[in-house]
């Protein structure tokens, strides 16, 4: 072996290491071998080793460090209160192999077990297994326990669920045995799905008839939460002639709506509350579409056939103007993060609104500025994912617990994926697509917060990038004020040819910001930075040729829904014989399914035509089907919200493009209660009685 050879070295890893190694100290604990501590609970004592237990409990690790064990040759003696042996043998099977087994009569055990000892990753487990156990029957109960806990997610999952399923929970044995101070608290929620507000009537005379004689004192609280104007007239004076303890409750608490009468015109309209939620889709900054400066507005829109709900809604502003941001509904709230100011200042600022009392306010600062990034939810965390900032393109990602109004660091991705598509599905995020620099990119990666790995799929059908000598952009059809194809690549003809461009929308024409000169042929060419010149011509409203830049596949956006992911438009080069004359076009629609592990392209291409004059915001999944938010090129006219309804794999038309619609906004859905949104339209003026 040559001196060379020997002065180098080379750092290596055996993958199985970890698990080789937990193997061996399970089997020293199921033989009771090495164990130098005594686990005391209750009567009973448990041999250990009590530098596994520190490792693997912070609780176990605080009581050693300011209690150490004696010199005197004894046994260390680990006293635990609050669990059971049964439990804690369970834990310790955990500890050793990283699996547990879960179920419903011992799960709240396990959760006060792992809240002692500071587990976060059992509790986290038990945190999934409590998600898919809530039924009509439990959510009550599991809500009130996870409150106990601190388990905030599982409190929104089985809140979510008791307004969405009220008429059965209503019907249940938790329903009967509340307290009256937990019934009003839940009577009184803006969003439970209901029909009319008899239902609610009926639900508290069968909690009352649970218990009449105890109950009747509380009645008076408890009838307090209906919404009296809500109940039907002619129902009370039915009711007030049926079963005994209905004509009790009429009689003595609802006897002042009897007596006032049937309300009409502006006085039913100002006390008309009506219950249940509705799902909305939410737009909020991007840019105007005349002057192309960044906006603070904020839009929701109703997705439903009547027509009082498919009209636009204003909402509070955000406190500053953004472009190029992320916004994302978590936990009942939208939360709106980075982009840029109307100075082109790249922010690292947030913000977040409350539906229910229409307000915004700020959340603490990214651990990055970014901008044309990522962000998804999962499991009631906001992820951050690339983008870009004035320096450099990023592969970072970032961690939001809403909660505890905390910023952590995640395991950053394997590539950069500049104008990339993201969202998440069965728990994992996925990253799609997108390039940098002229490659062009069709891989996708997956993030597993379980494992804090990235780890290759099958890849798109069509790659999201066009990595090409020369690229054409041309779109004869656009809509008034349409200048964003142009203005959404102007960050990446900067990066690469070292001078910005805009567009002159009068003309079409590309415009740098430093002085031009034109070459004998008319075109507008300006020198760059990089040793190479781009030369730009008119065509309708855009065209020309770029030499030596790559095309990105431009509006390209993803979105989750059951075991399925879909990837919609976004543009790339058409494959021509001549390189000279390739065209934009949009890429199919494609989605995944986790089962078949692999991409299929969508039956229906329907959502737009194929050229580059379509550009794509938002993909939302609502009630089982996707709506996608962009400027939709039809053929015949521009849409600016289609329903890809997944149950017949069709697209239909829900909401006409209007000049005033925003221009790249960031999209969300968000769940707005009905009495909000009726109040609002009636404030703007845009409810109308149906005769």
């Amino acid at each position: 072996m040559s001196s060379s050879e020997c002065e180098s070295s080379c750092k290596v890893s055996d993958p199985q290491h970890s698990q080789k190694l937990l193997r061996v100290l399970r089997t020293f604990w199921l033989e009771q071998s090495f164990h130098d501590a005594l686990l005391v609970v209750g009567a009973e004592e448990l041999p250990v080793q009590k530098n596994i237990l520190a490792a693997a409990s912070p609780y176990i690790r605080t009581k050693l460090n300011y209690n150490p064990p004696k010199q005197d040759g004894s046994a260390y003696r680990i006293e635990l209160q609050g669990v059971s042996m049964t439990i804690m043998k369970q834990i310790l099977e955990y500890i050793f192999s990283g699996d547990i087994t879960l179920n419903e009569e011992t799960i709240q055990d396990m959760v006060q077990a792992s809240d002692l000892l500071l587990m976060t990753d059992l509790k986290a487990l038990c945190c999934q297994f409590l998600e898919s156990c809530i039924t009509a029957e439990n959510c009550i109960g599991i809500r009130l326990f996870s409150l106990r806990y601190c388990l905030y997610h599982v409190h929104y999952v089985a809140t979510e669920f008791l307004q969405t399923h009220f008429g059965d929970v209503a019907r249940s044995e938790e329903f009967r045995e509340l307290p009256p101070t937990q019934l009003c608290e839940l009577l009184s929620m803006e969003k439970l799905n209901i029909g009319k507000e008899e239902h609610v009537l009926e639900a508290v005379v069968r909690w009352f008839a649970h218990d009449p004689e105890d109950r009747r004192a509380h009645m008076k609280e408890v009838t307090s939460a209906v919404w009296m104007d809500g109940l039907d007239l002619s129902y009370l004076r039915e009711q007030a002639l049926g079963e005994p303890l209905m004509r009790e409750v009429i009689r003595d608490h609802c006897q002042p709506v009897l007596e006032r009468g049937q309300l009409h015109g502006e006085a039913l309209l100002a006390t008309f509350k009506p219950r249940g939620y509705s799902e909305c889709i939410v737009i909020v900054g991007g840019e105007d579409r005349q002057s192309r400066t960044a906006t603070a507005l904020m839009r929701c829109l109703c997705p439903l056939y009547d027509t009082n709900r498919r009209t636009w809604i204003q909402l509070q502003p955000m406190s500053i103007a953004r472009s190029g941001h992320g916004a994302v509904a978590a936990e009942g709230f939208l939360f709106v993060m980075g982009g840029s100011d109307e100075n082109k200042t790249v922010l690292d600022s947030g913000e977040k609104y409350d539906p229910d009392s229409n307000t915004w306010t700020p959340i603490p600062p990214m651990l990055q500025t970014r901008q044309n990034f990522g962000v998804v939810e999962l499991d009631g965390l906001i992820y951050v994912l690339g983008g870009e900032n004035e320096a450099m393109e990023l592969t970072t990602v970032e961690v939001f617990d809403p909660h505890f109004n905390t910023w952590k660091p995640q395991t950053s991705m394997t590539m950069v994926r500049s104008v990339g598509c993201y969202a998440s599905m069965n728990k994992k995020i996925y990253a799609i697509s997108g390039g940098s620099y002229g490659k062009l990119f069709d891989s996708v990666e997956c993030f597993d917060p379980k494992t804090q790995q990235w780890t290759g799929l099958c890849p798109l059908k069509e790659r999201r990038k066009q990595n090409a000598a020369r690229v054409v952009l041309k779109a004869s059809r656009l809509p008034p004020g349409h200048t964003r194809t142009v203005r959404q690549t102007r960050v990446h003809w900067q990066r690469m040819v070292g001078s910005p461009l805009d567009v002159d929308p009068p003309s079409g024409t590309f415009v740098s910001t430093s002085a031009p000169r034109h070459d004998p042929t008319g075109h507008l060419c300006q020198s760059a930075s990089l040793g190479f010149n781009h030369c730009l011509s008119v065509h309708h409203f855009l065209s020309g040729s770029v030499d030596t830049l790559f095309s990105p596949r431009f509006g390209s956006v993803a979105c989750g829904i059951g075991q399925e992911l879909y990837v919609f438009g976004g543009v790339r080069s058409q494959e021509t014989q001549n390189p000279e004359h390739r065209q934009m076009m949009t890429c199919k629609s494609e989605f995944y399914h986790e089962e078949m592990r692999r991409w299929m392209v969508l039956d229906d291409q329907n959502l737009c035509i194929q050229t580059s004059s379509s550009f794509i915001y938002g993909a939302l999944p609502i009630r089982g089907d996707i709506y996608v938010v962009g400027d939709l090129d039809t053929g015949t006219h521009f849409d600016y919200i289609r329903e890809f309804r997944r149950s017949t794999g069709r697209w239909h038309r829900t909401m006409p493009m209007l000049a005033s619609d925003l221009s790249k906004p960031a999209c969300a859905a968000l769940r707005f209660a009905n009495c909000r949104l009726f109040h609002l339209q009636l404030r703007q003026g845009t409810f109308r009685l149906r005769v």
